[in-house]
């Protein structure tokens, strides 16, 4: 396969202050990875390829493909297990370069936009999409809180 002949195997490694390992575990890449921000539940790559969304009890990673996009989730703390994963597929013409990522561990939702005009909002714990929405307008961000989605 191309993830097996594709150099670019990162391994991903989280600990906490006290010296504790959260998450550990390796995936495949089409593009480099470089952690460029840091901010409580969300971490962006430079060009913004890659989104992380963090809960007490998973990691869940938006990462640009050459066919798209995929959305992947890991088990935590400690050695981890990818949970699930969600391929979109991107339009050379998509003027985004990555799939939008933020959830709601209150609301056990996680949020994604993978296209100009489209919200994906999925169940944390399984990945499965429990609706929609298709806006008119570009959507350029987007934030999720305790009980409310906003998108700009």
């Amino acid at each position: 396969s191309v993830e097996e002949s594709d150099p670019l195997m990162f391994s991903f490694n989280c600990w906490n202050y006290l010296g504790g390992k959260d998450y550990s575990f390796s995936f495949y890449s089409d593009y480099g990875l470089c952690l460029a921000e840091c901010k409580l539940k969300t971490l962006v790559t430079p060009r913004a390829l890659n989104y992380f969304y963090r809960t007490s009890d998973r990691i869940i990673i938006s990462k640009r493909t050459d066919k798209g996009a995929s959305v992947i989730c890991y088990s935590g703390p400690g050695e981890s297990d990818q949970l699930w994963r969600v391929n979109s597929v991107m339009g050379v013409c998509d003027s985004r370069s990555n799939v939008l990522l933020d959830g709601s561990q209150a609301g056990g939702i996680v949020c994604t936009v993978s296209g100009p005009h489209n919200i994906h909002i999925r169940d944390e714990q399984t990945g499965e999409e429990l609706w929609e929405e298709t806006l008119k307008m570009e959507i350029e961000n987007m934030w999720v809180g305790d009980s409310i989605i906003v998108t700009v």
